[in-house]
Parts: C-alpha cells; sequence; structure tokens
C-alpha cells in the first residue's frame, strides 16, 4: 500500500468566500463542488474546502475543556483501495496508540471512512471512495473523480 497524503481538507467559515479567496488570489482551479465541499487539484493532491460545523461534524470530533486539545479543524485524508484497507490502516492506527474518533463505516456522500487522530493529535481520515480515490496499484497510478 502505497505511503501518501492525497487529500487536505480545511474547515473554513463561509465556503463561498473561502472558494473565491483559493480561485482568485491564490489561482487555484476548482475541479469539484458539490454540496459544502469544494476541491481543487493541486498536481498530485487536492485541498478540499469543508464548513468547519460541518467537518466537525463528519469527523465527529468532540472537545472536551481542560484536556488541551484544541481542534485545528484540518484533515489529512489518505484514499485506500478498499474498504477492507480502511479497517486495516484505522485498526493498525489505533493499535499503535491514535485516538479514535469515528469508527469506520459508510459515509452518506458514499464511500466509507474512519476518523483517528495520531499521537501528536492531528486528525486523520482513511477513506474509500467509489468516485474520487487515488493510490498505487503495482506501479500504476489509478485516479477516479466524481462525474
Amino acid at each position: 500500500m502505497a505511503q501518501q497524503i492525497n487529500l487536505v481538507t480545511l474547515g473554513v467559515d463561509d465556503l463561498d468566500e473561502s472558494i473565491l479567496f483559493y480561485e482568485d488570489v491564490l489561482g487555484f482551479t476548482s475541479m469539484a463542488q458539490e454540496g459544502n465541499v469544494a476541491i481543487f487539484n493541486l498536481s498530485s493532491s487536492w485541498l478540499a474546502l469543508l464548513p468547519k460545523g460541518a467537518l466537525n461534524e463528519e469527523s465527529n470530533w468532540i472537545y472536551a475543556k481542560g484536556d488541551g486539545v484544541i481542534p485545528s479543524l484540518h484533515t489529512l485524508t489518505h484514499h485506500v483501495a478498499s474498504k477492507s484497507d480502511v479497517d486495516k490502516v484505522i485498526w493498525q492506527a489505533v493499535e499503535a496508540g491514535a485516538k479514535l474518533l469515528k469508527k469506520p463505516a459508510d459515509q452518506p456522500s458514499g464511500g466509507y471512512s474512519g476518523y483517528f487522530t495520531d499521537p501528536s493529535g492531528h486528525l486523520w481520515q482513511i477513506v474509500w471512495n467509489p468516485y474520487f480515490c487515488t493510490y498505487s496499484d503495482n506501479n500504476k497510478h489509478r485516479t477516479s473523480l466524481p462525474h
């Protein structure tokens, strides 16, 4: 299984304003926008913008006062080739000390994913999505995009 970061998701206050910023100020080209997510192609990876509330809800992040954890509202996303790979990576991470935030499950947007924080508290999503994925298989690069 290839080790790579394919997609960085940023929690934003105002999606429309953020899209304009990334397009007009940074020159990013919007690749897809569906519902409350916008995706930008960054050559070999992607940047997604998702309203903070939606990202918080989707990742099941629970902020407990006094525990010293401050969510940064970004997600490092690793796309894998199958649902079983999602399970494998999630449970390997938990066994290695990651904190499970959301067990792997089918998602309303399609696909299958789970969330954990690494030992330093960085939020990770491991995902399989039949419409939007990148992975290496026998040194062949496969990319599927939503239609």
